[in-house]
């Protein structure tokens, strides 16, 4: 596994890597859209892809230096923690997509996306029972149980295998891990697939961001972040001129 010392040097690899070790894939669908027939979904792919990255401080100052929408990504964090952490229902389809609307308003569907990770943090949450969401649970894991491996944020969920075939969009992420280590918080982030130009920075941001809140919640300091990903790829609308 390459160990990073930030985002940065991680992302100038991966871009290094995907168009000089990609393997020539062409997929049946795209989330919910079939493109099996379209030249623009020819694809560059690295199966599987993994990376860890020792400090991931430079986050903001990575995404805007790849031209990713920090306000997005910000408004995307808060709608997915923040009804999570209240204990109240995830938010579908929120606000932040507007700040991304050409990628988004795609998948929208009478007015609502066929999930959301607001949603799915939220799960669980029933004021009636007095439960908590699942982020909430994790929280509290991670607080009463310093050593515990079962602190897991699931975002795939046993009903998703229902919509395998391009039905309905389905999550990119499987779940992120999180681990106490001495005074440090780790993550461990799986994903089944990243779109490397359209969301993979947005994924590692994501993902850091909420390790981050995480450590803050809990006093302690945000340590190692592990990713891995099934398929980490690059369209040919996206590629750089030539690649394919």
């Amino acid at each position: 596994m390459r160990l990073y010392r930030n985002c940065q040097e991680m992302y100038s690899d991966v871009r290094r890597d995907i168009h000089e070790m990609g393997t020539l894939v062409h997929p049946e669908t795209m989330q919910d859209q079939h493109v099996a027939n379209d030249p623009r979904y020819a694809t560059l792919e690295l199966a599987p892809y993994t990376f860890m990255i020792l400090d991931g401080n430079d986050r903001n100052s990575f995404l805007s230096h790849v031209g990713g929408n920090l306000s997005w990504a910000q408004q995307e964090h808060a709608e997915r923690v923040g009804p999570a952490f209240a204990d109240e229902r995830g938010i579908n389809p929120g606000e932040a997509w507007k700040l991304r609307r050409e990628t988004w308003e795609p998948f929208l569907h009478e007015g609502h996306f066929g999930y959301t990770y607001s949603e799915r943090f939220a799960q669980f949450a029933d004021h009636t029972k007095d439960d908590y969401s699942i982020l909430h649970r994790v929280y509290r894991e991670l607080l009463e149980h310093p050593n515990t491996r079962q602190a897991i944020v699931p975002v795939f969920s046993p009903r998703d295998v229902g919509a395998i075939g391009g039905v309905r969009r389905i999550p990119c992420s499987m779940h992120y891990q999180f681990m106490r280590r001495g005074d440090q918080l780790l993550m461990h982030y799986v994903m089944r697939s990243s779109d490397f130009l359209t969301h993979f920075p947005y994924d590692i941001w994501l993902a850091l961001q909420l390790q981050w809140d995480f450590a803050e919640r809990l006093n302690l300091t945000p340590g190692r972040f592990t990713f891995f990903t099934g398929s980490l790829h690059l369209y040919a609308k996206d590629a750089d001129l030539g690649v394919f």
